[in-house]
């Protein structure tokens, strides 16, 4: 019976890697294009995503508008 060897591959991790960041990638624009068509003012929250990269909730209002600020 011949020993089990594991050999760590920096290409098969590099590409794992890249795999999992633009899936995420991908989740983030998902998530960013839904909350947009959700909101009173979808272009300006999309705007705001794509250009900060980030989404802070300030304050959540009525039925017909989900996120301001």
């Amino acid at each position: 019976m011949r020993p089990i060897s594991i050999e760590f591959d920096p290409m098969h991790h590099f590409f794992l890697t890249r795999l999992f960041l633009i899936s995420l990638a991908k989740a983030g624009l998902l998530i960013a294009l839904t909350l947009s068509l959700c909101s009173s003012r979808p272009l300006n929250l999309l705007e705001r995503i794509l250009a900060t990269g980030e989404l802070r909730v300030v304050s959540i209002k009525g039925p017909n508008t989900l996120f301001e600020g």
